[in-house]
């Protein structure tokens, strides 16, 4: 909460959020409601204790944005959680924020994931405007098949090389392995201008974060 606060951005995606945690809800409901944010939770299925949390600033938006979820059903415990928000000056942008399933050597992971890209897909082609898909997609690698499903079915576009060709890794596994997997991608009229990722490696590797992932920054360009 402290580093949301100090950074102040319009639109903050949270995934494992731990809703389990009531003391933990609390907290984040008074950051938003002090700060001047819509917070909406959106758990997992199957009993998970965990999913996903967006808070959308109120002060953009010409009346509440209109919130939902989605479940992958066969294909995993997971969700997406949905944003549709008229912005203040006529726009309005389509927010969509999941956590894709890890990506272990098994029968099963490879073939769910894949499964649960072209689900996302399938939505994200249902949209007309402007919308933009993030979260951690925990894709090994930029030829990883649900990344593939969401960039060719689902016609999004992947963010921009980061400026001054800055660190791309912002997250390390449960394996040890460094990630590039949280990610914006976007669809429509507008795009991912700069962006670029809080903390440093090697603040990562040392686990002296709070979480195991650095924190994505993006900035979203309307009518682009």
């Amino acid at each position: 909460i402290e580093y949301v606060a100090t950074h102040s951005a319009d639109i903050i995606g949270l995934q494992e959020f731990w809703h389990a945690s009531e003391q933990l809800v609390r907290l984040w409901e008074e950051y938003a409601r002090t700060a001047g944010y819509v917070l909406h939770l959106c758990p997992r299925v199957d009993g998970k204790r965990d999913g996903n949390a967006l808070l959308i600033r109120a002060a953009l938006c010409t009346a509440t944005p209109r919130f939902e979820a989605f479940h992958y059903n066969d294909w995993g415990s997971r969700v997406v959680q949905s944003a549709t928000v008229d912005l203040v000056g006529g726009q309005s942008i389509v927010v969509l924020q999941t956590h894709l399933t890890f990506p272990h050597s098994s029968a099963h992971d490879p073939v769910m994931r894949r499964h649960q890209g072209r689900k996302l897909a399938e939505l994200s082609r249902t949209l007309t405007g402007a919308a933009c898909v993030f979260g951690d997609l925990n894709n090994p690698s930029e030829d990883d098949a649900a990344l593939r499903c969401l960039t060719t079915l689902g016609g999004l576009r992947p963010m921009p090389p980061p400026r001054d060709e800055g660190d791309v890794i912002s997250h390390v596994a449960h394996t040890g392995a460094l990630m590039s997997c949280d990610l914006a991608l976007t669809r429509g009229p507008c795009r991912i201008g700069q962006w670029s990722l809080g903390a440093t490696r090697e603040e990562l590797v040392g686990r002296s974060l709070p979480s195991d992932h650095r924190p994505l920054h993006a900035t979203i360009l309307l009518g682009a």
